[in-house]
């Protein structure tokens, strides 16, 4: 049973064009996650299927604490809390459905448990 395409071009551009600031046309699935994710394609951290060209210093957990990027030894208890609330927050993220490169193995902190 095949389905007939109807055109809706013109009401989609009408609608558009009444559209304010900050509004959006999407169909009932969207989710804003995905769209943002669909939107860092390409990028070398968040594409696992990118290839990685040189045009930044990625570094490695160790390198990155040592230079002071992210917060390591004698943490504060706010930078504690910080860091285990964003690898809750990615984890209840993959739970939700999305791409676990995207959202736990993107915390810096958990490729370093040892």
């Amino acid at each position: 049973m095949a389905s007939e395409w109807v055109d809706i071009t013109e009401e989609l551009a009408f609608d558009c064009a009444q559209l304010k600031l900050g509004q959006l046309v999407h169909e009932p699935g969207f989710s804003l996650h995905e769209a943002m994710t669909a939107i860092e394609i390409m990028h070398p951290q968040m594409d696992i299927g990118v290839k990685r060209t040189q045009t930044r210093v990625i570094h490695d957990v160790r390198s990155a604490a040592s230079l002071g990027l992210i917060p390591w030894d004698n943490c504060s208890y706010s930078e504690l809390i910080s860091i285990f609330d964003t690898q809750f927050g990615a984890l209840l993220c993959w739970l939700n459905g999305q791409n676990l490169a995207q959202t736990v193995y993107a915390c810096h902190h958990i490729h370093a448990i040892d």
